[in-house]
């Protein structure tokens, strides 16, 4: 190497890399904070949160659904890739059942609050721990790409075990792209009749990025640095999400969105929505942000459910 190459060399190490260095490492523990269930306690059914919004949505859960429903609860679990996970199943008398799929971070006391409406419509109910989440096993969140055959195990019990005819999924954020995986697979039954998603974005890194913006983080460093340990650690292409499968869907769903979203922002959603070959539905709502268009919309949100689950017979 001649003179000038060893000298950018050593610029480069001692002016660059201590920087490039720092950013990866910050990248790192940015990753572990959101992907990866650190304590114990984090992830639990026990909320954590000042939110008003949030706090609201656990008291109406329990309100509205658990605390009358509480003495049919029935603990059940399944083990899908070498994790036990753990839910509770509401029976109604009924021969459906809705599986209520939370996004990120949110154990199955969440849920409590979505399953309202389908239980008024005549579903049974079937909350759960995601992988990672409350009871159930597991430490890295890789955003549905790896849980998805959970989902398919909460169905398949739900066939074998309860005797379940029909089951339609309600998924939330992550949850409504952790669904659309199961329901877009091979392995997929026909008892799986459609889903409802909720704030579904385009792909993950899509949306993380504009949850990133306003944190302050540049593009580039999400980019280069947070997703490079996303794949690391959860060993999948963190770039492949809905977008990428949505035209496969044969089942009705229903697309649910709010104008104020700006992690999955309308534009994206519409894509979406358009891309989508199967029997599909859009609903919008002008008031809430991500993963909080039912608190600000309640009525409105629960007939575009049940006009959806009349129209398709589910």
């Amino acid at each position: 190497m001649p003179w000038w190459g060893w000298l950018l060399l050593g610029i480069f190490f001692l002016v660059l890399a201590p920087g490039f260095f720092f950013q990866m490492l910050l990248a790192r523990s940015l990753y572990f904070r959101y992907l990866v269930r650190g304590k114990k306690e984090s992830w639990e059914r026990e909320p954590k949160t000042d939110d008003p919004e949030t706090i609201k949505i656990y008291e109406i859960g329990d309100k509205e659904f658990y605390q009358p429903n509480k003495h049919l609860a029935k603990e059940v679990s399944v083990t899908s890739c070498g994790f036990k996970l753990a839910g509770e199943f509401y029976d109604f008398g009924h021969k459906k059942t809705a599986i209520i799929v939370a996004g990120r971070s949110e154990a199955l006391t969440y849920s409590y609050y979505f399953a309202i409406p389908y239980q008024k419509l005549g579903f049974n109910i079937l909350v759960i721990d995601n992988r990672g989440h409350g009871y159930s096993e597991g430490k890295i969140n890789a955003v549905g790409l790896k849980e998805w055959p959970d989902i398919l195990a909460w169905v398949k019990m739900l066939h074998d075990d309860f005797g379940q005819e029909e089951i339609i999924s309600h998924g939330v954020c992550i949850g409504s792209a952790t669904t659309l995986y199961a329901l877009t697979s091979e392995d997929c039954p026909d008892y799986y009749k459609g889903m409802v998603a909720d704030g579904m974005y385009q792909n993950f890194p899509l949306s993380f990025i504009n949850h990133a913006y306003e944190a302050g983080y540049p593009k580039h460093f999400v980019y280069e640095f947070f997703f490079m340990w996303f794949k690391h650690y959860a060993k999948v292409d963190p770039f492949y999400g809905p977008i990428d499968c949505i035209d496969k869907i044969k089942v009705p769903i229903l697309f649910i969105y709010s104008k104020e979203d700006r992690y999955s922002t309308p534009d994206k959603g519409l894509e979406l929505y358009e891309k989508c070959n199967g029997p599909k539905e859009i609903a919008w709502f002008d008031k809430g942000r991500h993963s909080y268009v039912r608190i600000n919309n309640q009525e409105g949100y629960d007939k575009a459910i049940e006009q959806f689950i009349n129209k398709y017979n589910l």
